[in-house]
Order: structure tokens, then sequence, then C-alpha cells
């Protein structure tokens, strides 16, 4: 997907919109699959600048909101189910659309006079994500973010999360509804634009150069072909030589969120007007990493160290 160009997101008002003058600030956007995380590392150490990792911190809020007993549960087992359905064999479409059908078919105990069944309406209403998630729960969090040196850390009501419980598919399935909610974006800018300090930083995501971070020296948008970023993504997710039933079930998956994130209201996944495009289906992580960093000391706000 080459998500379009559009007017810029304003920013929030609540929120300072300038970063430190004198951190230099890389924003890199694009689609899930695309890169965005191997390369943002990877620059960041060749240039000696932080690096900001904004999906680690959405996937903290819906681990918490969902340890809380908020019923994201029921999205997230809904998706995980969906997965395992398909790594199964099965087709996808079925395996989503099914669900859709049966509430259509009469039951067992549908034979009630028709005022009964007109009746749980609103019963039957799924809350979405923005229903259920309060200031007062984002509040309880006490999400932080500290810094090791270059690195960061996600911490919450006092504790570390460790990586492996921010990528167990139980959040994946989650953190996008969760991402999508106003109320969680609008609670995570200031903690975000934080991490602008030192030298520079080098800010991975969907908006950070739409939204978090308007004023960047530097803006990039990742993106690549559909069938390239499934075939990344479950190869990285340890399959050794993924099917192409598999590519194309996954790639189906990515396209999804894709529409999910660019159509979404609140800091929709589009690219920045004066960001630069890139298409990473053929090129290799170094070749991306030199293209951004020469991006940067082109534009003279940092001297690359050479490579290890």
């Amino acid at each position: 997907m080459s998500a379009p160009d559009a007017p810029r997101p304003a920013p929030s008002a609540s929120a300072p919109r300038r970063h430190s003058p004198t951190c230099v600030v890389v924003a890199i956007d694009g689609t899930a699959g695309a890169g965005k995380s191997t390369t943002a590392k990877a620059v960041a150490d060749r240039l000696g600048f932080r690096h900001l990792d904004s999906g680690a911190i959405y996937r903290a809020v819906a681990l918490r909101l969902l340890d809380a007993g908020l019923e994201l549960d029921a999205v997230a087992h809904e998706r995980v189910a969906a997965n395992h359905e398909r790594d199964a064999g099965l087709q996808p479409d079925a395996v989503e659309h099914e669900p859709a059908a049966a509430a259509h078919e009469p039951t067992a105990t549908n034979h009630e006079p028709a005022a009964t069944n007109q009746e749980p309406a609103a019963a039957n209403h799924k809350p979405s994500a923005a229903d259920q998630v309060a200031q007062t729960d984002l509040d309880a969090l006490r999400l932080r973010v500290k810094w090791r040196g270059r690195s960061m850390e996600v911490w919450a009501a006092g504790k570390r999360i460790p990586n492996l419980e921010l990528r167990s598919e139980r959040v994946t399935a989650a953190v996008s509804p969760v991402s999508s909610v106003p109320a969680v974006r609008e609670h995570l800018l200031v903690l975000q634009r934080s991490a602008a300090q030192g030298p520079g930083l080098v800010a991975e995501g969907r908006d950070m150069g739409t939204v978090v971070f308007p004023d960047a020296q530097v803006k990039v948008f990742l993106v690549a072909d559909a069938r390239e970023r499934a075939r990344r993504r479950l190869l990285q997710n340890g399959q050794a030589a993924p099917s192409a039933e598999r590519i194309e079930a996954e790639a189906a998956r990515l396209r999804r969120r894709d529409d999910q994130d660019s159509s979404r209201r609140t800091a929709p996944l589009v690219a920045a007007p004066d960001a630069v495009r890139i298409d990473t289906t053929r090129s290799s992580p170094k070749e991306q990493v030199a293209r951004i960093v020469q991006l940067v000391v082109d534009r003279g706000f940092a001297v690359a160290k050479a490579e290890a």
C-alpha cells in the first residue's frame, strides 16, 4: 500500500508542538512490515541518536488495559483465533466472515415473539475500544519511558515491561484498536515528544512526521509491496520457508491493518507533505539505512559514523 499524501493533522493544543531546537529529529513513518523498526534502530546507531519505538509504547498501553480486564480481550481473542485458523491452512476470509453470517441465522431459541427479539439490540452491541477507555484508565497505567543510554525501556506502575510481553500475540491482536482511540493518542503525545533530547532522536511509528514531530528536520515514509512485507513478517516470526498461501493470508491481514490505520479519524497513517518516500520492496536494510543517514548528513545535521 502506498499511503496518500494528506494535509498535516493539527497537533494537540495541550502538548507543545516543537521539540528542542538543539535535538535533531529523524521521523520514520510507514506501513506495517515496511522495515521501520530495523531501519530506525540501525540509523540511530549510525548517527549516535536515541531510538524511539512508538509502537512499543502503544503495545504497553494495550497490554495493561487487557490486564485490567477491559473487553479488548474479546477483540484480541477473535484475532488470535483467526490467526491460528490461518496458520492451520484455512482461508482467512472464511474465518473472518463466518461469525457475521452466523449472526443472521435463526437459532433454536429464536422462535419467540418478534418483540422479544427486538429488545436486546443494545445488549448485542459490542463496545469498541473507544467506548471503554477513559482518561482515568490511562492515568492509572503510570506509563513512563526510561532511557539506558540511547535505548528505551517502557515502564508501567513502577515496573519495566519486558519486550517479550509487549510482542505477545495477544497484545499484537489488540494494539490496533487501542491505538485508534483518540484519548490514547492524546495521552501519549507528551511522553513521545519528551524523548527528543540530546543531540538527536530517530522516531519510528505511523504519525511521527505528521503529529508527534511535525517540525522534524528529516522525515521519511517507508512503503513496500504487501506480499514482501508479509514474507518478512513470517520470516521474523520463525517461519523459515512460508508457503504462498500463508504469505497471501498475511498480506491480506497487513492490508486490513493499513486500511484501519489510514482511515482512522485521529492521526491517520499518511505521508507528511515534506517526507521522502522510500520503497523498500527490493532494497536491503543496509541500503535503506545508508540512504536515510545520507539524507541527514546532506542536510547538515550530523556526521555519519563509520560502520562497524
